[in-house]
């Protein structure tokens, strides 16, 4: 007579009981412990499928033969229709990095698919486990989020790269919101070791930046890159105008798009995000040289009469006051001014001249951040 439920259920808590207290590790008991949970894995029951989640773990590293087949099994369980063992399998993927973390990499690369999931519940568990890993590992864990957010290779289907473009906004988001404390905290703790990794997310995060753009840019920029060493002090760092220079590409790109002839009138619509994004590193974060800033609307063909005749009242209200802003925050700094900032200052009053002119004897109104022009009344 084949053995109830419960009988099953006591006799195989009873072997994994009993296997735990042999030794060596590779004592025959155990192996037989470790078969039975696989075994368990696959079972119709519920319950056994949970204690096979609780036990692989315990048994396998001592037993190289039988490791596919128990990280298999693992996998499985995340994979169940029920979506409390799927959980019990997230958890215990975490305790096989533990216990072999020669198995780190790819159980990173399961849970990150796993960001996917449409429970939210498991979604919050999934994230749990991602962060583990970074406490466990955090420079392969990291590596492994990096290839996420820009693969190395180009999927050719739409679909494909749909996902992709999904997977890669699910991953920066969890390290904007969930993962960026502790990883900041491990990071910091690890020395040279966490510098290399901290410079490391940082090549990734500018590539996605000038590769992809949209709004993952602004998440990347603001609420990961701005948390980051790198880019603190409250002084122009090395990375910071690196940042600049990717984000005033974006912006170039995006503004001939902008400006395209049919356009009328022009609205920034495309190249104001990352005009913004630059501003907010040069001006908030003090990270970025606001010259650069500054050179790129001087140089830029917004600077143009026909150009500033185009755009709309939105869009002109939002270069004056960026321009001036620009110009403001490069009058701050404490070097000497130089002969090509003294040069865009006149290019920045005179461009001024023709967007605000005046009328009458009345004088030019003195704008709040505008402290750094020198507005002369004119007669029309």
């Amino acid at each position: 007579m084949p053995a109830s439920l419960s009988e099953r259920e006591r006799e195989a808590a009873e072997l994994f009981a009993h296997a735990e207290g042999r030794s060596p590790l590779t004592h025959s008991v155990r192996k037989h412990a470790l078969v039975h949970a696989i075994k368990l894995a696959h079972s119709p029951h519920t319950s056994l499928k949970r204690l096979a989640a609780m036990n692989i773990a315990k048994f396998f590293k001592a037993f190289p033969d039988l490791e596919e087949d128990a990280i298999n099994a693992i996998y499985d369980l995340c994979e169940d229709q029920d979506p409390n063992i799927r959980i019990e399998g997230y958890k215990a993927v975490v305790r096989m990095s533990e216990e072999q973390p020669r198995w780190v990499e790819r159980n990173v690369d399961v849970l990150v698919q796993l960001l996917q999931s449409d429970e939210p519940a498991e979604v919050v568990v999934v994230k749990t486990a991602l962060i583990q890993h970074l406490e466990l590992d955090s420079k392969i864990t990291l590596s492994v989020l990096c290839d996420q957010i820009v693969p190395p290779d180009d999927p050719t289907e739409d679909e494909d790269k749909a996902i992709r473009d999904r997977l890669r906004a699910l991953v920066v988001a969890f390290l904007a919101e969930d993962a960026r404390k502790p990883l900041l905290m491990g990071l910091q703790g690890q020395g040279e070791s966490g510098a290399e990794q901290e410079q490391a997310l940082i090549d990734t995060l500018l590539k996605a930046v000038s590769k992809y753009g949209g709004a993952d840019a602004a998440t990347i920029t603001k609420d990961i890159l701005a948390f980051l060493p790198s880019f603190s002090g409250g002084r122009p760092t090395r990375r910071g105008n690196e940042l600049s220079r990717v984000l005033l590409t974006r912006a170039a790109s995006s503004l001939k798009e902008d400006l395209a002839p049919r356009r009328n009138p022009a609205s920034l619509e495309r190249s104001r995000g990352y005009l913004e994004l630059c501003d907010f590193l040069c001006r908030e974060k003090g990270a970025s040289d606001p010259v650069q800033l500054l050179r790129f609307y001087c140089t830029s063909s917004l600077m143009g009469k026909m150009t500033l005749g185009r755009l709309s009242a939105d869009a002109r209200l939002f270069f004056i006051v960026r321009l001036a802003q620009a110009l403001a925050a490069c009058s701050h700094q404490t070097s000497p001014e130089s002969a090509e900032l003294a040069s865009m200052r006149r290019q920045v009053v005179d461009a001024l001249t023709v967007i605000l002119p005046v009328r009458g004897p009345t004088p030019c109104p003195r704008l709040p951040f505008t402290s750094s022009l020198r507005c002369s009344s004119s007669s029309k």
